[in-house]
């Protein structure tokens, strides 16, 4: 399963960069998950100033700190100023002052997701191996509370003081309030990211399998909403109030505001963890399969909107835009992009054609519209007659409509469909088959139509026959008579004088 093969791959190391001073580890998909995967712990609202531009490098790295093996979920303590690293390879938590490692503590296996409780000060490590969470205060672990199977994330609610628990393992969310658990909440398949945004007070879970977003309040799902393909990490935008969601397997980020998607934009591949940048306004995202980090601006985002007409109400249709794919059921589908020239193409739907089905569409500041137009896309259906002298004219009535034609064949042009047809009949001549139904299925048809003479109301040779062995009776039987008249002649005596 490729979210379990990613701890394999992040680097030994914790980099502190001056000027940008964010945690990074490049390839953890805790590593870059904004406010929402953590509240206070993640967010990345302290960011020094100035920020650096998108292709400026991101800053100096001035020390390498060495941790663990395996090292993971990262998280800031702003009641003590420390920093905690899960290290999955060797069980440990590792705390970090400023520069250097204070202190290690052994917590559960595997541990993963750290969060900081602004609340009752605590940390809280999950630990997928052992199916609890861990807590700890400064150096200390002061309790462990049993969760669900294979917990894999968590993140602090601020408002309401909870933690919560996404368990891979059992489908569902652990709601922790101090060290008990409170409520558990069931969800999407193989939930892996969650976040709280504390613009709406919502808690958002990532379900892998599901491709969806649980939306909690409290410890009550209030909306479920279909993002990409393998949605793994959210990020929330203080900003502008959205909510960010990085699907791996359609390579791009979804943009919610409340339970709405808003836009889809496009970044490198496998994108995993997504981070927010209040003082420059960007959204930072690591792509995994890429080995980059997509940055965009969320001060204005322009909006690729695609708009269609044509299909019935309901129908899902979708678009890929610059390699990222949406779909919908609505009217339209829209796209956050930054600027620049982009291709795209509308998904096939069968029986219909779209116009435009695929072309360029730039983006320059201000927000695009396309319009799609879907048309109902129609088959030839073709009568091809033999039997008929050249120029003879014929007819097929096809579903109510009447074509006529002296060439060898008559074409109507019909969407999918089964339709009723008849052959009209031409005199001197036996049609087969004279009616039936003919059928169209995403492609064109042909119908075979045969003509034969007839003569007497049978086929021309039978009739012709017919009519020979008529006539030579009629011949036989004039001779017949014609003989007897003489015969007769000749018997009658002559007269006498």
């Amino acid at each position: 399963m490729a979210i379990r093969s990613a701890p394999a791959l992040v680097v030994a190391g914790l980099f502190m960069l001056a000027g940008f001073h964010v945690v990074k580890i490049p390839t953890s998909p805790f590593g870059l998950l904004g406010e929402v995967r953590g509240g206070e712990n993640r967010s990345l609202d302290g960011a020094a100033s100035p920020a650096p531009a998108p292709d400026s490098g991101g800053g100096t790295v001035v020390v390498t700190v060495p941790v663990g093996s395996g090292p993971f979920g990262v998280a800031y303590d702003s009641g003590n100023g420390y920093i905690y690293v899960a290290n999955q390879g060797t069980n440990y938590v590792s705390v970090i002052s400023g520069t250097e490692v204070v202190g290690t503590v052994r917590v559960g296996n595997g541990p993963g997701g750290v969060a900081y409780d602004g609340g009752n000060r605590y940390v809280y490590v999950a630990t997928p191996g052992s199916n609890n969470v861990s807590l700890i205060s400064g150096t200390t672990v002061v309790g462990t509370v049993r969760v669900g199977t294979s917990p894999w994330d968590l993140a602090y609610d601020g408002g309401n003081g909870y933690v919560y628990v996404a368990n891979t393992g059992s489908n569902n969310v652990s709601v922790i309030s101090g060290t008990t658990v409170v409520g558990t909440v069931p969800v999407g398949t193989n939930p892996v990211g969650v976040g709280y945004s504390r613009g709406n007070g919502y808690v958002y879970v990532a379900n892998f399998y599901s491709h969806s977003l649980s939306v909690i309040n409290g410890t009550t799902v209030v909306a479920t909403v279909r993002v990409g393909d393998y949605p793994f990490g959210v990020g929330y935008n203080s900003g502008n109030g959205y909510v960010y969601v990085s699907n791996i397997g359609s390579n791009n980020v979804s943009v919610i505001s409340g339970t709405t998607v808003v836009g889809t934009v496009p970044v490198g591949g496998a994108p995993h963890g997504v981070g927010y940048d209040s003082r420059n306004e960007y959204v930072y995202v690591a792509n995994f399969g890429s080995d980059t980090v997509s940055v965009f601006s969320t001060i204005t985002p322009p909006l690729v909107t695609f708009t269609e007409s044509g299909l019935p109400s309901g129908t899902p249709w979708s678009v890929t835009l610059h390699g990222a794919s949406d779909s919908s059921t609505t009217t339209t589908i829209t796209f956050s992009a930054p600027n620049g020239t982009y291709y795209f193409a509308v998904g096939g739907i069968s029986g219909y054609t779209a116009s435009p089905a695929s072309a360029p569409v730039t983006v320059n500041g201000t927000p695009v519209h396309v319009a799609i137009s879907f048309s109902v896309t129609k088959y030839a259906v073709t009568f091809n007659e033999t039997g008929l002298p050249s120029m003879t004219s014929w007819t097929v009535t096809l579903g109510g409509a009447r074509q006529s034609s002296t060439a060898g064949n008559i074409t109507f042009i019909e969407p999918n469909g089964t339709y009723s047809f008849s052959v009209g009949p031409v005199a001197g001549y036996a049609v087969s088959p004279a009616s039936g139904n003919v059928s169209v299925s995403g492609k064109a048809t042909n119908e075979a139509i045969f003509f034969n003479a007839v003569f007497l109301g049978l086929p021309a040779m039978r009739g012709y026959a017919l009519l020979a062995v008529i006539v030579m009776l009629v011949v036989a039987v004039g001779v017949v008579v014609a003989l007897g008249r003489v015969s007769r002649k000749r018997r009658v005596p002559p007269s006498p004088p």
